[in-house]
């Protein structure tokens, strides 16, 4: 792909995908139905955390085909995108241990930890802003890598894997002790009316999961390569395709084909979900 369509490809998918995007923030938001179900409400903040990249891609896609940074602002931008993108794996791992809550009747404080992943999150955004870590083009002005010039870029890149790599794996765990259980239940004929309804949420979480888990291990590749090469740059180019195709397209369009509830409050043409869900 050269520097042309690398831009283009951003900027437009940016302008199409975010119409559906903040209508699907907006219905989160406002849909009092789904507001009263905490698995609404943490999906309304990774929705959030999405839109609020946006700005970025848009940003990027100038920045390729023009050369220029323009004034800092699509590196700022960037760190922004880093930020909700941290946010957004820790609530994969939240909205896992909801389905966990809800599935097995158990307390785990979701709430709380929604309180950590967001202090995590601004505690990551201000450092990687100020002068002492932070992100830079590379000479094409296509690649952004982190500044390891800077005194503490090194230790934030390490604390942010750590972090996601994490959450990742534990958030695998929980989606592995659920599946096994629905499972065994199936198996003995034992599905309760309302584990079955619960079941297009949890296909749809782990669907996201696995599309936002399979981008971040290409993106930590990524962030090794620094040759310039033919290969690297197809790989880190694709990889960016894949961040951008995952959570512009993938993760709002899982939500309205997998899960009818929402589906029917985005597009209007219900306004009372028959499916029963208790969380």
């Amino acid at each position: 792909m050269n520097r042309l369509s690398i831009g283009v490809l951003y900027i437009g998918s940016a302008i199409i995908c975010s119409p559906l995007n903040l209508r699907i923030l907006y219905v989160l938001c406002t849909n009092q139905h789904l507001r009263k179900l905490e698995c609404y409400r943490i999906m309304a903040r990774m929705q959030l955390f999405t839109c609020i990249a946006l700005p970025f891609y848009i940003a990027y896609g100038i920045t390729v085909i023009t050369k220029s940074p323009l004034y800092g602002v699509t590196v700022a931008f960037c760190n922004l995108d880093d930020a909700a993108y941290n946010a957004i794996v820790g609530m994969d791992l939240i909205l896992s241990l909801n389905r966990l809550n809800v599935i097995f009747d158990l307390k785990i404080p979701t709430k709380a930890l929604q309180w950590i992943v967001l202090v995590h999150v601004t505690i990551y955004f201000a450092v990687i802003m100020s002068p002492l870590a932070g992100n830079y083009f590379r000479e094409d002005h296509i690649f952004i890598k982190p500044d390891y010039s800077l005194p503490l870029t090194g230790h934030v890149v390490l604390v942010a894997s750590f972090y996601c790599a994490a959450c990742s794996l534990l958030t695998m765990c929980v989606y592995a002790i659920i599946v096994a259980f629905l499972i065994h239940k199936k198996c003995r004929s034992s599905l309760t009316r309302s584990a079955i309804s619960e079941k297009p949420i949890l296909i749809q979480a782990i669907t996201r999961f696995l599309g936002d888990a399979t981008v971040q291990i290409l993106f930590q590749v990524s962030l090794s390569l620094d040759s310039v090469n033919d290969t690297s740059f197809m790989f880190e180019s694709a990889t960016y395709c894949a961040l951008l195709f995952n959570y512009l397209c993938f993760a709002p369009l899982t939500c309205i084909l997998i899960n009818r509830t929402l589906k029917a409050a985005v597009f209007k043409y219900s306004t009372v979900s028959r499916t029963v869900c208790v969380g």
